[in-house]
């Protein structure tokens, strides 16, 4: 157990013991700043002698692992909850704002498309921003309390293809289902048939056909083909109101493609990290330390 400390600057210095803290605060040479992690700043004197610590982040799309390493002991080690409800959120504040300008007040005009972030190049959706700001997030709180010499970063490569058949292989790559069409809705449509695949008695389906998503987009849902179907504009139309309800299963690749959006963007934001790959971390984390599979004993294992 370590408590970190700060020189009088904000600067990061060597953590020490819990018994030299209590005696620097005894002293009223230190005071307390945080809490959880317990952090003290010291009243004077702004310097001191500083190791090499190596700091390593495990990437994920839910959970971030987060570990440093000096002296041969782990002095950090934490796991991180990224958030998965900003697409609500979003969805949320738009209600709000139309919500606004539908009352019996002054009105405001739509505003819809004069938002910079609409024209900025590069943009990604803010689900994900969200997502790349945790790590960045993270990396800067590690910094501001320990003074790292390096970083380890496993950068994990998923194929999506395979994550959904397991068993492909050699040119099925580029001979997949979507081959010969120009978009995913041309392809379910023309798999279904061009007809509603909801057979509901008494209905008159309407001849306008739409792709729907079997889970939606805000539940975790993607756009492969497998959670796509076909429905009429009515039948369509009356699942939206609740009217039925069709059967759904979870989509496999939603965190696998998350996680290749937020490796290029870490590329780009972060640099001088040393990138490492998983079946490096995963090897190293069952043979040589021997720990079940969590977060931020990757993390450890990142850094061997």
């Amino acid at each position: 157990m370590f408590v970190f400390v700060l020189n009088k600057n904000g600067k990061a210095l060597m953590p020490c013991k819990p018994q030299k803290a209590r005696v620097l605060l005894k002293r009223d040479d230190a005071k307390v700043v945080k809490r959880t992690p317990f952090i003290i700043k010291l009243i004077g004197g702004c310097s001191g002698y500083k190791q090499n610590l190596i700091a390593g982040m495990d990437t994920g799309s839910k959970y971030i692992g987060c570990a440093v390493v000096g002296l041969g002991k782990v002095i950090y080690q934490a796991n991180i909850a990224i958030r998965q409800n900003v697409s609500k959120k979003m969805q949320q504040r738009t209600m709000y704002r139309r919500n606004r300008r539908s009352r019996k007040c002054r009105y405001r005009p739509a505003r819809w498309a004069n938002r910079a972030s609409m024209r900025k190049k590069g943009r990604i959706a803010p689900s994900i921003k969200s997502k790349v700001d945790s790590h960045l997030r993270e990396r800067d709180f590690v910094e501001s309390i320990l003074p790292i010499t390096r970083w380890k970063v496993e950068l994990a490569n998923f194929d999506i293809h395979k994550v959904s058949n397991p068993f492909v292989s050699g040119t099925e790559y580029q001979n997949g289902d979507l081959k010969g069409y120009n978009n995913v809705k041309a392809y379910v449509l023309s798999r279904d048939g061009y007809k509603c695949q909801f057979d509901r008695k008494g209905i008159k389906h309407s001849q306008k056909l739409h792709v729907h998503h079997l889970v939606f987009r805000s539940n975790g849902g993607t756009d492969v083909p497998s959670n796509l179907l076909t429905l009429c504009e009515t039948c369509h139309n009356d699942l939206h109101a609740g009217k039925f309800e069709l059967s759904t299963k979870r989509s496999k690749t939603k965190h696998a493609t998350e996680m290749g959006v937020v490796k290029s963007q870490l590329e780009k934001q972060w640099l001088g990290f040393e990138a490492i790959f998983g079946y490096e971390t995963k090897f190293k984390r069952e043979t040589l330390l021997k720990l079940p599979k969590t977060h931020h004993f990757d993390a450890v294992a990142v850094l061997l």
